[in-house]
């Protein structure tokens, strides 16, 4: 029996020390287990999918920060807070007031804001896939 200071001690007792083997497993009848199965590679989702994963990521930030807007600030604020978060997009309803502008808000500027989420992991995929190449 090792000490629990020694140098081949385990600080679990029980588990195996370092420098030994581990017991074989085996099941309460005694027979042996199989071996598990050697980890397989781990593939890479594609750039479609982590694109779609990013509309989708910028379209759920846009909403949160729309709905934030809307019920803390006041009017007058967050009518124009909207217009600016939403900027190019946001002057096809400029002229909408009032409770029309959340609906228009969140529609028009998550679309913009998932295509441009989806461009920006779309360009930062393919540079990093030409990059990666020898």
């Amino acid at each position: 029996m090792t000490r629990p200071d020694s140098p081949g001690a385990s600080a679990v007792p029980g588990a195996p020390s370092p420098g030994r083997a581990a017991p074989a497993a085996s099941t309460e009848a005694g027979e042996p287990v199989a071996a598990a199965a050697p980890d397989r590679p781990r593939r890479r989702p594609s750039l479609g999918r982590i694109v779609a994963a990013c509309a989708v990521i910028a379209a759920a930030l846009h909403t949160l920060a729309v709905l934030w807007t809307w019920w803390a600030w006041s009017p007058g604020a967050r009518g124009s807070w909207l217009v600016w978060l939403d900027l190019p997009v946001s002057l096809a309803y400029l002229d909408r007031v009032g409770s029309a502008l959340l609906p228009w808000s969140l529609v028009a500027g998550g679309l913009q804001w998932a295509a441009t989420g989806a461009l920006l992991a779309w360009a930062v995929g393919r540079a990093a896939k030409r990059r990666r190449r020898p």
